[in-house]
């Protein structure tokens, strides 16, 4: 058993050499990859972990009292609110887990539904006026920007307007889409091209140091993968977990695991930031592979 521990080893050892050195070959063949590296490192220099963290406490607390305002509302929920919220989260996500879990709550509560709702609108715009500005703060950041004043009260209306958008958008587009297997294939492409033109939309928003639109292009296409890799995860990963946390911790076990799935969305838009700036030449030793800032 030592030897084979002892050769299983050497082979590791082996195999991660080789890929370090393809690694540095291709950093020296192809300019994208040295600015992605590049790109990485920069992002860990300037607190990448921290400022994804600080996001997804912030769609979080959105998240919450969103849900509210719609339970409240409308009642969207209040029909699965008998199935378990890992139930929910295999077939609608987990926004619609977090939701569930909030509609039980309303039905238990003595509060008058329209008092919840007031609270819910009330929370979620104080809520997505947060969220704009740690958006604004990661764009300043990854494109070495000085503060500057936006208003946030006006982002707050679009960024909960674009978060509604997204989500009715990709309900609906998981219902419509069924059928064989081509037929499925091509709703997964349709609804994946349509997420990246939205984060595509959505990334020009933010200040990116005057420079062009289509910069942002490669971190809109690099968190479009993300994005649809974390509703695959949640369907065989993050559903399972939501089981077990709420037999052990209950609404808090959900509430852990939806941050960390929050946590992990936010990673991957902040390392988007930085991969744009990055092939924009912001920060790296690499050209720029777009041009100069607008006069």
């Amino acid at each position: 058993m030592r030897q084979h521990a002892e050769h299983a080893r050497r082979r590791a050892e082996d195999l991660q050499g080789r890929a370090l050195e393809r690694f540095d070959e291709e950093r020296r063949r192809r300019t994208w990859v040295e600015v992605a590296w590049q790109s990485w490192l920069r992002m860990g220099q300037r607190g990448g972990p921290l400022l994804s963290g600080g996001l997804a406490y912030r769609l979080f607390l959105f998240l919450l009292p969103a849900a509210l305002f719609v339970v409240s509302l409308l009642g969207t929920f209040v029909d699965v609110t008998d199935e378990s919220a890992d139930q929910v989260a295999h077939d609608l996500g987990m926004r619609a887990a977090l939701a569930t879990t909030v509609a039980q709550a309303v039905n238990q509560s003595e509060a008058g539904r329209w008092w919840l709702m007031l609270l819910g609108l009330v929370w979620m715009l104080w809520a997505a006026r947060s969220a704009v500005s740690a958006l604004l703060v990661i764009s300043r950041i990854a494109w070495d920007q000085p503060r500057m004043k936006a208003s946030t009260g006006r982002g707050a209306l679009v960024f909960t307007g674009f978060v509604f958008a997204v989500t009715v958008g990709s309900y609906l587009a998981d219902r419509l889409v069924g059928g064989g297997t081509a037929r499925s294939v091509l709703g997964w492409t349709v609804v994946t091209a349509a997420a990246v033109g939205a984060i595509l939309y959505a990334m020009t928003l933010l200040p990116r140091a005057g420079r062009p639109w289509p910069v942002v292009i490669p971190g809109a296409l690099f968190f479009g993968i993300v994005l649809r890799g974390m509703m695959f995860a949640t369907a065989v990963y993050f559903a399972d977990k939501i089981d077990r946390a709420d037999d052990l911790y209950g609404a808090m076990g959900i509430a852990i695991v939806c941050l960390l799935w929050l946590y992990l969305l936010a990673w991957g838009w902040v390392a988007a930031q930085f991969l744009n700036a990055g092939m924009a030449g912001v920060g790296t030793r690499a050209d720029a592979l777009f041009d100069e800032p607008e006069a």
